[in-house]
């Protein structure tokens, strides 16, 4: 009987004992086992961050010409590292969950943005970030950089007391008398280095008023100038930059060519408010690209753009005006759209995994090339 009664004591002991233990190893146990999973599946992740950067860095997707209906495969590239524009803002039309089921991450978050070699965000635009934006007595090309993405900063030139322009989005606003705003714009460009495109509108200056020489080492060192109206005091403001012009009455002109500049259906009629100046390549110039010709003498461009040095040089006689009955200034890529698709990680996200991609960004031939970064987030 006490045989009986000690081994029922051993076994109860040894019972409780093995149930303490289980209870002690089992959260130990599925520790071990989460913590491993948690390592898979962060493994998982950077290896299709890996993966993922260079399919679209190295791909042309398919099918090659895809758009957000056919695509049944997303690739960014024309051929390794060349990244196609227009299949960036193809991307920005699919759904975010479509674009993780065809990229084989339906349970992660992705983020994919194409940064310029300063750092700052592409656009889609001719206008390289940051911006020099000058006006005087008219703001109309303002829209175009607002809401586009590109940084930008405004100069107002004004020697009257005129009602101070809305600053829209820019970084900062100066202002002054037209002459030395214009001026300290140069000198931020050229001695700080502070810009990679100026813009201007309707300046109302002559060459011999501004430092004209420090406009032409901005172009020459690869700057992009846009500017924005006509002559003033008998003098074209950009006379000296590579290109011959021409005045007379005001013309009107007709679509030849769509690019990254100016985009329309050729042969649609194009009438300006005020288009008496008009670019031309003579003997000795650099050749033109013209977008809008004079409809009467094709060899002349109220739209038009050249290489000057490094840079390049975008004109448009007047933004004022009609492209088949629509808008002008619906019709050029100025700030464009940002280069940039998806959701950023916030401060509850984890395990986020950047891959980035040195690439060659392409628009089309006449307005280059550009080095930049493809950057992927992958997080969850």
């Amino acid at each position: 009987m006490k045989r009986a009664q000690i081994f029922s004591s051993d076994f109860i002991f040894s019972v409780v004992l093995f149930t303490i233990v289980l209870l002690i190893l089992f959260p130990i146990w599925n520790n071990i086992t989460y913590q491993t999973q948690e390592a898979e599946a962060r493994k998982e992740m950077q290896i299709s961050t890996i993966a993922i950067a260079d399919l679209l860095t190295r791909s042309t997707g398919s099918p090659a010409d895809w758009n957000a209906s056919t695509v049944k495969s997303i690739g960014l590239a024309n051929s390794a590292h060349e990244l196609n524009t227009t299949k960036f803002l193809r991307l920005k039309q699919i759904e975010h969950e479509d674009a993780k089921d065809l990229l084989g991450i339906p349970t992660y978050n992705i983020s994919i943005n194409i940064t310029q070699r300063n750092g700052y965000l592409a656009t889609s635009g001719i206008a390289r970030s940051p911006v020099a934006y000058y006006s005087a007595s008219t703001h109309e090309m303002q829209p175009l950089l607002s809401n586009s993405g590109i940084e930008w900063d405004y100069y107002w030139g004004h020697n009257l007391p005129d009602a101070e322009p809305d600053h829209g989005d820019s970084r900062n606003f100066y202002d002054g008398v037209e002459v030395d705003t214009m001026n300290a714009l140069l000198f931020n460009a050229t001695a700080n280095n502070a810009y990679k495109t100026i813009v201007i509108e309707q300046p109302g200056l002559t060459p011999p008023q501004i430092n004209e020489t420090a406009l032409i080492d901005f172009v020459e060192n690869g700057g992009r100038l846009i500017f924005e109206g006509e002559g003033f005091g008998g003098y074209m403001l950009i006379e000296n930059l590579g290109m011959s012009y021409h005045t007379g009455a005001d013309a009107d002109g007709v679509v030849n060519k769509s690019d990254w500049f100016f985009h329309a259906s050729t042969g649609l009629p194009v009438l300006f408010g005020s288009s008496s100046y008009s670019f031309y390549s003579d003997e000795g110039d650099v050749p033109i690209t013209i977008e809008v010709p004079d409809s009467s003498n094709f060899s002349r461009g109220l739209i038009a753009n050249w290489r000057f040095g490094n840079g390049r040089v975008y004109y448009l006689a007047d933004i004022n005006g009609t492209v088949g009955g629509d808008a002008l200034s619906n019709h050029f890529r100025i700030g464009g759209e940002q280069l940039d698709y998806g959701y950023y990680p916030t401060n509850e996200s984890i395990d986020i995994f950047i891959s980035k991609r040195a690439a060659v960004l392409l628009t089309d031939g006449e307005d280059g090339r550009r080095m930049v970064s493809m950057n992927l987030v992958i997080w969850r």
